[in-house]
């Protein structure tokens, strides 16, 4: 059963801020590629939602964050029934002590 993928809307301004980012320091086509991995490995959630690693410092309404990895950042998501929650889209080069501060204002 395939799960459905549902983005809070801060997450989908995480990923336009990076995107952007991306775009200026290396141009579009860097942002364009940047871009299709992203929702490439965001969309192979919907068949495999557990790929993702435990995010052990916070729960979503309840439910365990899941963190996963994609190159310099990091998706987290949440699993809920038959739905994929993303959460945030984190830049790996920014402080990750910060990363419980951004996560905890969407709950």
């Amino acid at each position: 059963m395939a799960f459905e993928i549902e983005w809070l809307e801060s997450a989908l301004k995480d990923l336009d801020a990076e995107i952007e980012y991306v775009y200026c320091e290396f141009g579009k086509i860097a942002a364009q590629k940047a871009y299709r991995k992203i929702i490439d490995h965001i969309s192979q959630l919907a068949s495999f939602p557990q790929m993702g690693m435990k995010y052990e410092e916070m729960t979503f309404m309840g439910n365990e964050v899941r963190k996963l990895p994609i190159h310099q950042i990091t998706v987290f998501y949440s699993l809920h029934n038959s739905k994929v929650t993303i959460l945030a889209v984190w830049n790996n080069y920014q402080d990750s002590d910060n990363i419980p501060y951004h996560l905890s204002g969407l709950e």
